[in-house]
């Protein structure tokens, strides 16, 4: 995600060349493009009936460089319009959803009412904050540029790790859990035609595990020993990876606010829905974790915020957010946090314990910690206050 970190320096560079709009100079206001998932340029407010759109890559450029810059606003929300923005390397193609309304609190739950009526309930009632209670602290062995962290269904803790610094090499490892040592690693299917893949985030599916690349537009399938089976296309930016609660699709993210339904084996995206919270679109979900029942809750998807140490936590099936929890306290932070460096990323779940591991790039340490509801953070406190600051320079949703 290097490239994340190059666009940021590109958009502070940017604001400063804009630096006349903001003192006065009659120009009309500038819209974001984005490409990879990325931020290339400054935007005002999102005006009413605003829209966003995708452009090839000329376009782009070519309304980026104008002087003034400027982009023509279209709407397009098509699935079809997504993986043809994802050919030509623009990750975003709107962001145009429906705000969800106003809801009261819904009356108790009845007895014996079902887990996935139990998670509409919370989703109509509002975020949540959530509290994190430390329990355990491991050596992070070798200090890896960690993206992708899970528990493999027979209680072994894997790991992946990219390719940084370039050269190092990617590679996905087991470690013992008790301990924290490497208990194996693997690189097999990690060469590329410029070197090593950069591998990103993995997932168990029918008893092997495929992990995803950043920009390599592979797929690498080994099966539950770790051994390497074949490569697979994968025609998508890849971030976090990881299964819908039936296990019939894979779940990825690309740095945009997208959430992608991925057709195992051929990768073909299925749907593409932004992820919501407070009626704003969460970019940059990284990391990935399935929980198959969060809190007596029922399913719930949960994933690392880029540059923060949020964790949003999300309804798999609308990815309407049901809450939030942070991770600060636990590792001590690093100003290079915000250019994508010693980043949280990393959440697996034991369902034996009930638990998570947490870690991110390069820390020093793994956490086991356990997540609860904290009935007194209800009201918007905690990582909602975190997260409601994150957003709000985020365009507000308007309708579809």
């Amino acid at each position: 995600m290097l490239a994340w970190i190059r666009h940021w320096a590109l958009a502070f560079a940017f604001l400063l060349a804009v630096l006349p709009t903001v003192c006065g100079v009659n120009q009309p206001p500038l819209k974001i493009v984005r490409r990879s998932g990325q931020q290339m340029s400054s935007s005002s407010e999102l005006e009413p009936g605003g829209r966003w759109e995708h452009d090839s890559d000329e376009e782009a450029l070519a309304l980026e460089q104008a002087d003034p810059p400027q982009v023509r606003l279209q709407q397009d929300d098509s699935v079809e319009a997504l993986a043809l923005a994802q050919e030509r390397d623009v990750a975003a193609v709107s962001l145009q959803v429906a705000a969800p309304p106003a809801a009261a609190p819904p009356p108790p739950s009845p007895a014996g009412q079902s887990s996935s009526g139990a998670a509409a309930a919370m989703v109509a009632a509002g975020p949540r904050d959530y509290t994190v209670e430390l329990l355990r602290t491991m050596p992070h062995a070798d200090r890896p540029w960690t993206q992708g962290l899970e528990f493999a269904s027979d209680g072994r803790l894997i790991e992946t790790s990219g390719d940084y610094p370039r050269g190092s090499g990617s590679f996905v490892r087991v470690l013992n859990p008790t301990t924290g040592a490497v208990a194996q690693k693997v690189s097999e299917g990690m060469d590329g035609p410029d070197g090593h893949v950069f591998i990103e985030g993995i997932s168990e599916l029918d008893g092997r595990f495929f992990a995803s690349t950043y920009e390599d537009h592979k797929a690498i399938e080994y099966d539950s020993n770790l051994k390497f089976v074949r490569s697979h296309d994968f025609p998508h930016i890849g971030w976090g990876l990881t299964h819908t609660p039936d296990r019939k699709s894979f779940i990825a993210t690309n740095g945009s606010a997208y959430v992608m339904l991925l057709e195992p084996g051929s990768f073909k995206l299925l749907s593409a829905t932004p992820a919501t919270c407070m009626g704003k679109a969460v970019e940059g979900l990284n990391e990935l974790e399935m929980v198959d029942d969060f809190l007596g809750h029922g399913p719930a998807l949960l994933g690392n915020i880029m540059n923060t140490r949020l964790v949003l936590v999300l309804d798999p099936s609308t990815f309407a957010c049901r809450g939030a929890f942070h991770l600060e306290g636990l590792e001590p932070s690093d100003a290079n946090e915000n250019f994508g460096f010693h980043v949280a990323n990393g959440i697996a779940y034991n369902t034996q314990t009930r638990t998570f591991w947490v870690t991110g790039k390069n820390w020093v340490s793994m956490f086991e910690v356990r997540v609860s509801e904290d009935p007194k953070l209800a009201t918007g406190q905690g990582a909602l206050q975190m997260l409601s600051m994150h957003l709000s320079t985020s365009p507000v949703l308007v309708g579809r």
